[in-house]
């Protein structure tokens, strides 16, 4: 994957960590007119551009070939902008942060898919974004340790699971467990889970832990039931 960023300092640091825990690491350039960031880009490995003018982003020739563009600058008019030549340049997703909610239409309008809001867990929505099958963990009130985990199904989306099973399988006593669609709505738990939809566990901290490791262990299961069928399939499609 490759990942190109346009961000001030403001939001260098969230967005830079954020972006550098994903695995397998992409390919990452940052664009600032910031020194600071400079510096922390290159100590992630990361290639930096400083340029004044956002225009200039067009002189990035191998702009064309990247996967996402991420704009988090100091203000809507510059991100509408650094989302609008990304677009033109064929970038496929685009996420933004948004000051004003006023200018949403307008990110949106210029092909935004995700757009960022000041008061949401700006890291935590980046990686969740950009990573699928995997677990994203955020706290929502830190004092009495309440967290969030959140899985976006994909590849695990084939194994013909529904949210009815996962919940006879573990003890959601202490426990929110439910699912919605890529559209927000809520999922019917005989539904059968499709790409896109996403997993939520909501409780203390300890009890979303264990019940995230008791849906893995029934995901692991069914992966290698799914394994073994396709493996059957295989073999008697070329005996």
């Amino acid at each position: 994957m490759k990942i190109f960023i346009a961000v001030s300092r403001r939001y260098a640091r969230s967005l830079i960590e954020a972006i550098s825990s994903l695995k397998p690491k992409p390919y990452v350039v940052v664009m600032s007119y910031d020194d600071d960031v400079e510096i922390l880009a290159r100590s992630m490995g990361f290639e930096f551009m400083k340029i004044k003018d956002i225009e200039k982003i067009y002189t990035y020739e191998k702009l064309e070939e990247f996967d996402v563009a991420i704009a988090a600058l100091d203000d809507d008019v510059m991100n509408v902008a650094c989302i609008r030549i990304a677009k033109s340049m064929g970038i496929p997703i685009a996420m933004s942060l948004i000051h004003n909610e006023m200018n949403k239409d307008s990110l949106i309008r210029e092909g935004v898919q995700s757009i960022l809001n000041l008061n949401n867990f700006i890291a935590e929505n980046i990686k969740f974004v950009l990573m699928s099958d995997v677990w994203i963990t955020i706290e929502i009130v830190p004092m009495y340790r309440i967290v969030a985990a959140l899985h976006k199904l994909v590849k695990r989306s084939v194994l013909g699971l529904d949210l009815k099973v996962l919940k006879e399988a573990i003890d959601i006593r202490d426990v929110s467990v439910f699912a919605i669609d890529s559209a927000g709505r809520f999922i019917g738990e005989d539904r059968v889970l499709e790409s896109g939809d996403i997993i939520i566990v909501i409780g203390t901290k300890d009890k979303v832990l264990k019940t995230v490791t008791d849906i893995e262990k029934i995901f692991r299961r069914y992966e290698q039931i799914y394994s073994i069928r396709y493996s059957d399939i295989q073999r008697i499609g070329y005996g």
